[in-house]
């Protein structure tokens, strides 16, 4: 009799506990787990796989009640418009695969980046750049006078900012420049020989550099070189030359790389 009551009583507390409900801090749950204040969770696991990541979002309804959802749908939702999400006519794509999410080109070319300017993005060049890389292929003779070195060959020259017939490069856009040069001579007469370059920013000199030997004796070839850098704050349309004179004979070294003016513009 007592086993027939006992299996009874057991057929009865199943279904009761399978509906069983537990709240802190509440009487009255509503859920499974009822928690009434902060929840703290310890010592969670990270997600084994990217396919667990992608579905590991908790989010909370307006009622207090956990749930969780996937990355993907949180992006449609901000597409659409059913999240606080604040997009702009640049950006456009939900993230779907289908549908990914794609910046306009906002009218940057090529090596341009979009850079935020507080209001809208816009486009920018990645700086440093290198705007000229020049040569003198050809023979010139050197004047006692100070006169402008022209470099006829580039294989560089972004924008025709150097001119390879007058010597003359013109800054772009306002920014912070770097000019360097490198010119090679020989000499063989027995005398002091010195040769002078400098650069000239708007008429006014910025550097000046000067090399001077005196040979070992006649008929034996001697080079020197000289070379400068200088950084430039310029303005668009500001112009920049080396100039180039001697107190003796020389003969400039213009084969391989003996005469070169590179420009960067670092800002």
């Amino acid at each position: 009799m007592i086993k027939n009551n006992l299996f009874q009583f057991i057929i009865i507390l199943i279904p009761i506990l399978s509906q069983c409900q537990v709240g802190i801090n509440t009487t009255t749950p509503t859920e499974a787990l009822d928690v009434n204040g902060k929840l703290r969770v310890r010592s969670i696991s990270a997600s084994p796989s990217n396919n667990a990541i992608k579905d590991s979002v908790l989010v909370f309804e307006d009622d207090g009640i956990l749930k969780y959802t996937s990355a993907k749908k949180i992006v449609e939702q901000a597409g659409s418009g059913v999240a606080s999400v604040e997009v702009t006519s640049s950006i456009s794509g939900n993230g779907t695969t289908s549908n990914p999410l794609t910046i306009a080109q906002q009218g940057a070319t090529t090596d341009q980046v979009l850079k935020w300017d507080g209001s809208q993005w816009v486009p920018s060049t990645l700086y440093p750049k290198l705007l000229v890389v020049a040569n003198r292929t050809s023979t010139y003779t050197v004047n006692s006078t100070y006169s402008t070195l022209v470099y006829n060959s580039t294989s560089l020259n972004i924008g025709s900012a150097y001119n390879t017939t007058s010597g003359v490069f013109t800054a772009p856009d306002n920014g912070l420049y770097q000019i360097i040069f490198n010119n090679q001579y020989s000499y063989s007469a027995y005398t002091n020989q010195t040769i002078f370059n400098r650069i000239t920013v708007n008429g006014v000199v910025d550097t000046e550099s000067a090399n001077g030997s005196w040979p070992a004796g006649g008929g034996v070839t001697t080079y020197i070189s000289l070379n400068g850098s200088t950084f430039l704050n310029l303005t668009a349309g500001q112009t920049v030359i080396i100039e180039h004179k001697r107190n003796n004979a020389v003969t400039p070294v213009t084969s391989n790389g003996q005469h070169v003016l590179k420009i960067v513009r670092l800002n």
